[in-house]
């Protein structure tokens, strides 16, 4: 993600987001945009394992995260996000998005 496409990037996850929890990922989302312009950071996230749980609709996604201001690269760390989903009008949704200690 950099200043130039997080607005993009953010209106793109945003479509697959469950209306419960919209606003609150917007207000997330639009928050690290204006940290990125403003300190001119770029993030790019690798994933590296995926452990999916179908009955409880949530998935873990692990991987590095390499961010750079500037041209400078800052040191890269491995972290751990969990997504739950929600059936909706019959669509699978995000529900919920954090970072959680590595699984």
């Amino acid at each position: 993600m950099t200043a130039e496409n997080a607005s993009f990037q953010r209106e793109t996850l945003l479509r697959y987001t469950d209306p419960a929890y919209y606003n609150h990922l917007k207000t997330q989302l639009v928050n690290e945009e204006d940290r990125i312009k403003e300190n001119h950071i770029n993030i790019a996230f690798y994933p590296v394992n995926i452990k999916i749980d179908n009955k409880a609709l949530k998935a873990i996604v692990e991987g590095d995260l390499k961010s750079f201001v500037g041209e400078t690269a800052l040191p890269g760390k491995r972290v751990s996000y969990q997504i739950k989903y929600r059936f909706y009008s019959g669509r699978l949704l995000i529900h919920s998005f954090e970072e959680v200690k590595h699984a």
